[in-house]
């Protein structure tokens, strides 16, 4: 295969030498300038229309992925867009491009993986019916694992039909097209390989075209919210225990293997990053090769992957399974999970008995070592500091120039060009690194400056909990201001400055993930020249009432001491990091009623480098351009957000700051904590959840349509009042939360869900901190707004069972064309059809002389609360809190149904009237016997 890896080793070197940009733009593609943290660059679909963008370039793989199609290499764009005739003339004219020329093999002819397998159009499960029956398996699972049928050889004149299971680089993972596959044949017979002229083929049980790698893209699809990885010895094993486990445990624990048996180690190595945070079980055969692999220094099989992953994996468990060790073929795993009467439950108990040989989690913060490493010598000679990598499964490496005090990052450190450290480094890489092929030993080689940086960054894991970005933060006691290339902290009445990117804590300390150098999002100078005045509580109130006056100049407030409430929230928003509570505040009214102009305000009083203004933003765009920042969240038009929803359920870790698991559409892991006051404006907020609406903190805003306009302060007095602001939070930061706290404890009202308190409790807190004012008269304070706003949060106080209940009563049923009458209706109506109401979902009844109205739940969601927010959800368990409702069965349309039963006497007390028993159903169902099937005395 020599004219392969020719081509495969050109093609790595174009990609580290092009531009990959500027080459997709000369094509005629139109890119929005937002960039990923994983290097994917938004732009628009290429080859028609998209209003909005609906594609993305990995600039660093070249990979073009359109989200309502399939990913293709740039070599492939340019074939399928008909810029080149075919991939190795689209090759060929990009190595001329990035200057490449002399390096084009001279062979004209080549193949790639792809030209020697003849992939057909589709997938038939039919097809791989008898390798499934072979392991005793559903046929789907072979489709789960990505598997296309094949031609082999593709230019045959007789070739085999096989069963390709693709192989996925373990550090790029689904961010690169696979040109690689593990081959069976899919009617569980042998391949036969061409051995030459007059040779007769080889059969083979399987084989490997291409390169090694992981397998599995079912595993790597879900490996973001994953919790458990499981890595198995072969294919075969990884198809009987994907089969094994059952769907309650499928997304969350995986299964995974290397394709070039117990002796392939890279993919360990590889590997390793992707599984900070997971619980990572080793399940080899009970035999040496397996567990020691062939080589006499036994650092092979279960123990290359022990050695490459203790350092990473949250959990690492080497099984052994109950087998003797075998010198070789020893059982495996498909022969303890084919033992009669095997449970999943049974794996997990043995799982639970093995001991964990991780050496520790690298999620916390890396702390200094005692003696200096090589790599060490290495970055402080070059004056470099990692700052570490991203949380996600991505190669990209933040780095430090204390020198140049400028951030930058490294895409890919296995691509990371001597050009590319003259950018970043400046002059020093001239004069401290060399490029050539025999380097100086006074100069620092190349290999050895990736290699320092790789070494340090594999131990240092940015995410919110490692590492604070733009923002406040409380570390060690202390509030930090991590500012464009230093973190400050208050020493003496000043602003200490630090440029190291870490913050000595106790026990160790804190990474920090600095922003932009040329944009800082607050004035220090200003700020530390008002923190001697900040002592004052007197000129403390003065800046509190100002800021007030602002928000009194919108004078369409429900709630009398709104002014005054927002004042406090936008205070306590510089601090989000330090509640333990945190609320979300509502600006709720219809259209000109000026919360979007409220929202401009606090867009201007914040800052630019401080806020993230969205008026249709999706959950995942929020959470990655949030990050590891503490920025304030100001969310305008709420109602009209797509994904309003996903948005909300995200945000509700908020309250405790709660650690957020997700993936995102390029298939990464982001693991964060979600410490944010949501500053939201909406015609209409969804309060029927019981879930959500006790955090909202609800401001309603009159029309004021035909008044005058708005005026608020411009920037340059917006920007003084942020840091008189500012030094006011870092003096008396400390009291507010005391204050919170006392309040929480000390203040309850009657039929007031203790939320409530907690929410408004917050800003009353930072009020009452800020004007020097005791615990006895914040209380009082809170005391008079809670009393102003009880009417508001009694009304929300409505349990989520009678909203339901509400809905499906109300519910619009049709009973002649044109015609529909409510669920009330038809229910207190004894002359209505009695076949109607079953066919959706619903049914009266007697049962033990009470009256009963029952719902079967998987028909009243789709019909009866279609349209509601309740539709699509399982109501059943808010149904049986009702007094006196239960889980009962009936039969119900000539099936026996599980639904919830509710006294009828509820009912009626929602619909305000009272009937006899004779009125409940008709007098021909009444005169039949109570035990029949109509009207069944146990309700079953």
């Amino acid at each position: 295969m020599p004219k392969v890896d020719a081509w495969r080793q050109l093609r790595e070197e174009i990609l580290l030498n092009l531009d990959v940009r500027a080459a997709f733009e000369s094509w005629g593609l139109k890119f929005t300038g937002k960039v990923s943290s994983s290097n994917w660059a938004e732009c628009r679909a290429f080859g028609r229309e998209d209003k909005s963008p609906s594609a993305a370039v990995n600039l660093t793989t070249g990979v073009y992925k359109d989200f309502a199609g399939d990913r293709a290499s740039i070599f492939d764009f340019m074939v399928a867009h008909n810029i080149a005739p075919s991939w190795q003339e689209a090759q060929e004219e990009l190595a001329k491009k990035c200057g490449l020329a002399k390096k084009i093999p001279k062979k004209a002819k080549a193949k790639r993986t792809q030209d020697v397998l003849g992939f057909t159009n589709t997938f038939n499960l039919a097809s791989v019916v008898p390798l499934a029956r072979q392991y005793g398996i559903d046929p789907q699972v072979i489709a789960m694992m990505g598997a296309r049928m094949a031609r082999y050889p593709a230019s045959s004149q007789e070739p085999q039909i096989v069963c390709a299971f693709p192989i996925y680089s373990p550090i790029s993972m689904l961010d690169s097209p696979t040109d690689s596959y593990v081959l069976q044949s899919g009617s569980g017979q042998p391949i036969m390989v061409y051995q030459g002229p007059d040779v007769p083929a080889k059969p083979e049980k399987r084989i490997v075209v291409g390169t090694t790698g992981i397998l599995n893209k079912f595993a790597l699809e879900n490996w973001a919210t994953a919790e458990r990885i499981y890595k198995v010895e072969g294919l075969s094993d990884m198809l009987v225990l994907q089969n094994f486990i059952p769907d309650e445990y499928r997304t969350k624990h995986l299964v995974i293997t290397n394709a070039c048996g117990c002796d392939d180690g890279a993919p360990a190595w590889e590997l390793a990053n992707h599984c900070v945070g997971k619980e990572v079980i080793i399940i080899h055969d009970a035999d040496v090769p397996g567990q020691f692999g062939n080589g006499k220094d036994q650092s092979g099989g279960a123990q290359r992957w022990v050695k490459a992953l203790k350092a990473t994996a949250k959990v690492l468990k080497n099984v052994q399974l109950p087998y003797e060790i075998q010198s070789k073929h020893g059982k495996d795993l498909r022969n303890w999970i084919a033992e009669e009467g095997r449970k999943y439950s049974d794996l997990l108990e043995l799982v639970a008995k093995t001991k964990d040989d991780a050496n520790g989690n690298i999620e916390n913060a890396a702390s200094a070592a005692t003696e200096r490493t090589l790599a060490q010598v290495i970055l402080d000679r070059l004056e470099l500091v990692v700052l570490g990598h991203d949380p996600d499964r991505s190669t990209k490496i933040h780095m430090m120039n204390l020198r140049l005090r400028r951030r930058f990052e490294i895409p890919d450190i296995s691509k990371y060009a001597f050009t590319a450290m003259l950018v970043d480094l400046g002059s020093v890489a001239r004069s401290e690194i060399d490029d050539g092929p025999d380097p100086s030993p006074a100069k620092v080689s190349v290999k050895q400056l990736k290699d320092a940086i790789a070494e340090t960054a594999s131990e240092r894991r940015l995410s919110r909990g490692t590492a604070a970005g733009t923002g406040c933060w409380e570390m060690g006691g202390e509030l930090v201001l991590v500012g464009s290339g230093d973190w400050a902290k208050v020493r003496e009445g000043k602003l200490e400055r630090c440029s190291l990117p870490s913050v000595p804590v106790a026990g160790g300390s804190r990474l920090v993930n600095f922003g932009d150098v040329d944009f800082p999002w607050y004035d220090q100078q200003s700020v530390e020249g008002y923190l001697s005045a900040a002592r004052d509580p007197l000129w403390r109130t003065g800046v509190f009432n100002e800021m007030a006056e602002i928000f009194q100049r919108w004078d369409n407030w429900d709630l009398p001491q709104a002014p005054q409430l927002l004042t406090g929230l936008a205070f306590s928003s510089w601090v989000q990091d330090i509640w333990s509570w945190r609320p979300w505040i509502a600006l709720h009214g219809k259209s000109n009623c000026g919360k979007s102009t409220l929202l401009k305000f606090l867009g201007r009083y914040f800052g630019d480098q401080m806020t993230l203004h969205s008026d249709n933003a999706t959950e995942a765009g929020l959470r990655q351009s949030l990050g590891m920042t503490s920025k304030v969240l100001l969310l305008d038009e709420l109602e009209q957000c797509r994904e309003r929803d996903r948005i909300l359920q995200w945000l509700k870790s908020s309250g405790g700051g709660g650690r957020s698991v997700r993936g995102t559409p390029g298939q990464q892991s982001v693991i964060s904590q979600v410490r944010v006051i949501p500053w939201m404006a909406a015609t209409e907020f969804d309060l029927n959840s019981e879930t959500t609406r006790n955090r909202y903190i609800m401001f309603r805003m009159k029309s004021r349509l035909g008044k005058r306009p708005f005026r608020f302060p411009d920037f340059g007095t917006c920007e003084d009042l942020r840091s008189r602001s500012i030094a006011i939070v870092l003096t008396i930061w400390k009291e507010a939360i005391r204050l919170h706290q006392v309040m929480v404890d000390n203040i309850s009202l009657p039929d007031v869900d203790t939320r409530y308190i907690e929410s408004y409790a917050l800003p009353v807190a930072m009020q009452a901190a800020v004007m020097g004012l005791d615990e006895v008269k914040a209380s009082q304070i809170l005391e008079e707004i809670l009393d102003s706003a009880l009417e508001e949060i009694t009304g929300r106080n409505i349990p989520e069972h009678e909203v339901i209940l509400s809905e499906i009563l109300m519910a619009q049923i049709p009973t002649f064309v044109g015609q529909a009458r409510t669920v009330s209706e038809l229910l207190s109506d004894p002359s209505c059809d009695q076949d109607l109401l079953p066919r959706f979902g619903l049914k009266k009844y007697f049962s033990s002389n009470d009256k009963i109205y029952f719902l079967f739940v998987g028909k009243a969601v789709k019909q009866v609360l279609r349209g509601t927010s309740f539709q699509g959800r399982d109501v059943i368990q808010s149904l049986i809190r009702i007094e006196g409702a239960k889980n009962d069965r009936q039969r119900l349309s000539r099936q026996q149904q599980w639904g919830a039963s509710i006294p009828w006497n509820v009912v009626e007390r929602l619909l305000g009237r009272e009937s006899e028993d004779e009125d409940f159903v008709p007098a021909e169902q009444r005169s039949q016997s109570i035990s029949s099937e109509v009207f069944n005395t146990d309700g079953g």
